[in-house]
């Protein structure tokens, strides 16, 4: 039975690979790559799994295991999360754990000293903090994430951290396992493999997603001959982020880029270029992410009280009641007014 599952999941990864290599005329993120060695290295795994290698009988194929699947899984929603265009050559260092995860498993095949179970453990350590840093990195960030990025990444998260959890607590001699509550490690790697490839699938098919996570935007190419530097473009996004923040310039209703340049004495297409290319989004997103933050920082306030939603909203720079309702669902997720039901709500559950 397990070989059956074993062989499916083997033929939709492969097939999930191909659909991914299919945009090979796009320019990729690091994220695309890294989601195609996440997806390679698990089926890998499925293939060489040391107590049920599709291939060879009782075969240790020590060198596909989870933890190449966990470093290339953490960078994968490292760059997810970022959107980053380049891959940063320190992140290689991520790596150095699998080399001497791999160096300690061939020079002690067999049974293995005291001296050496230590040092594997300490390493099983290092992935199980990789996995721990995803799960709070995508906890923290999920409400600019797609909430089905969240609901999966969270018990795949979770579901790989069984492995080590048990080892560290067969180590300790402490009488514990996960067996009354997950199914043989076997098991286990088929699930996560599943709900990876689900996050592929939704990846793929929703390709607002798609385009703005994995693929470079053609927008950087506008600003090939701009001529701006590294320290310019850190210097140029700091000052924009304070003028808006300090200043408040999001409170217009007129703002326009133009605006924005002229206060901070740079040309229109600067602007445009650190809010595109360096802030990964558009400058109309961008205001109108400072106006939902200021009009939730607003809504519990007592001089507040009396007015409408849309008063408040107005208050931050929104003049039209139907974009603010559109723009608002759109960031958070909800409508104003369930925005503010779940608000009181919470409020009430506090005071009992």
């Amino acid at each position: 039975m397990l070989k059956t599952i074993q062989i499916i999941a083997l033929i939709q990864g492969i097939l999930l690979v191909f659909i991914l290599l299919y945009y090979k005329k796009q320019q990729r993120k690091p994220a695309f790559w890294l989601l195609i060695g996440s997806i390679i290295s698990i089926l890998l795994y499925i293939m060489g799994d040391d107590a049920n290698n599709l291939f060879f009988n009782e075969m240790d194929w020590f060198f596909l295991d989870e933890t190449l699947f966990i470093t290339l899984f953490f960078l994968f929603v490292k760059y997810f999360i970022s959107k980053k265009d380049d891959f940063n050559t320190r992140d290689y260092l991520y790596f150095i754990p699998n080399i001497l995860y791999l160096f300690n498993e061939v020079i002690s095949e067999g049974e293995m000293p005291l001296a050496f179970r230590i040092f594997e453990l300490s390493v099983e350590l290092i992935f199980l903090g990789y996995l721990l840093y995803t799960l709070l990195r995508v906890i923290k960030v999920k409400r600019r994430q797609p909430k089905w990025l969240v609901f999966f990444l969270i018990p795949l998260t979770i579901v790989l951290g069984t492995f080590f959890m048990e080892e560290l607590l067969l180590f300790l001699r402490i009488n514990f396992s996960f067996e009354g509550f997950m199914p043989e490690n076997s098991y286990v790697l088929v699930i996560a493999a599943f709900l990876f490839y689900f996050i592929t699938v939704k990846l793929i098919f929703s390709q607002k997603e798609f385009s703005s996570h994995l693929l470079k935007s053609n927008t950087s190419g506008r600003y090939h001959t701009s001529g701006l530097q590294p320290q310019k473009i850190e210097g140029y996004k700091k000052q924009l982020l304070q003028l808006v923040e300090q200043q408040q310039l999001y409170k217009d209703p007129k703002l326009s880029i133009d605006k924005v340049a002229l206060a901070l004495g740079i040309p229109r297409q600067y602007v445009s270029e650190i809010v595109n290319v360096h802030l990964h989004t558009n400058f109309q997103e961008f205001i109108n992410q400072y106006r939902v933050n200021a009009f939730i920082e607003n809504l519990p306030k007592k001089q507040y009280q009396h007015f409408t939603l849309f008063g408040i909203a107005n208050e931050v720079g929104f003049n039209s009641k139907s974009s603010f309702n559109a723009i608002f669902k759109k960031i958070k997720g909800l409508t104003p007014s369930e925005y503010k039901k779940k608000l009181l709500t919470h409020h009430k559950m506090s005071l009992k």
